[in-house]
């Protein structure tokens, strides 16, 4: 991925992903060869509990992830709720969500550790939640504008999780819970709201960091990611074409 000064981002150091306990034996043997030297799981202790990553055992001295018991359910799986089930509900509350997102607490302390390993030369680095593009997305968003990527490069990769989504196994699952908890099985156009991602959404999470904070710099100062660590991170993960 090009940056804005005409270099790129090197590859094979970051990876993002939705939860990944539903992986085959062959895949579990391939993530374990690619030896990550730090998982950041995203999700609440809840979604671990209930889809518990089993390939990771050999490397479970590298996890980091958060403790606290708040808001045990992913933000996709919110919208299965009595009510939620409406395109324009699911749109607001997405946009809400984003907008809330960077200032989380367990997040902001996430995404500082993981940040701050990077810039120390920790590599390479799997961040995962359930879905892999809301809270996932943001911190993917956040890295690739440290490094220099321009924001409508930022947007496209984020899109991607659109199309990784909409026919995967996350969506048969869904399906089936909403069946479960609701008794009938959402529409085709309730999933695609669900489970896909829109510009206008990163664009909020943005808009909200430079409202309070008035830029990404001084949003990632606030939660100790200092001008020298975000040096760093470009010296380490951005290399001349």
């Amino acid at each position: 991925m090009a940056t804005a000064d005409g270099r790129r981002v090197r590859s094979g150091q970051l990876y993002r992903s939705g939860q990944l306990s539903h992986v085959d034996n062959t895949t579990a043997d391939d993530l374990r060869t690619m030896n990550f030297a730090l998982i950041a799981d995203l999700r609440h202790p809840g979604e671990r509990a209930q889809a518990p990553s089993f390939w990771i055992d050999d490397h479970a001295d590298r996890i980091i992830a958060h403790g606290q018991a708040t808001d045990q359910t992913a933000p996709h799986l919110n919208f299965f709720r009595p009510g939620m089930a409406d395109i324009e509900a699911i749109d607001r509350r997405y946009r809400d969500f984003y907008r809330d997102l960077p200032f989380k607490a367990v997040y902001q302390s996430l995404y500082h550790t993981v940040l701050n390993r990077m810039a120390d030369g920790c590599s390479p680095v799997l961040i995962h939640c359930s879905a892999g593009k809301d809270r996932t997305g943001l911190f993917a968003a956040l890295t690739l504008t440290v490094l220099g990527v321009p924001f409508e490069a930022v947007i496209a990769d984020y899109l991607r999780s659109t199309e990784a989504l909409s026919a995967g196994p996350l969506r048969a699952r869904l399906v089936e819970r909403a069946v479960e908890e609701g008794g009938i099985a959402p529409t085709d156009d309730i999933m695609e709201a669900v489970l896909g991602v829109k510009a206008d959404y990163l664009a909020a999470a943005f808009a909200e960091i430079d409202g309070r904070c008035g830029s990404i710099d001084a949003y990632l100062d606030a939660i100790g990611v200092n001008a020298k660590a975000r040096v760093a991170l470009v010296r380490n993960l951005v290399v001349d074409n």
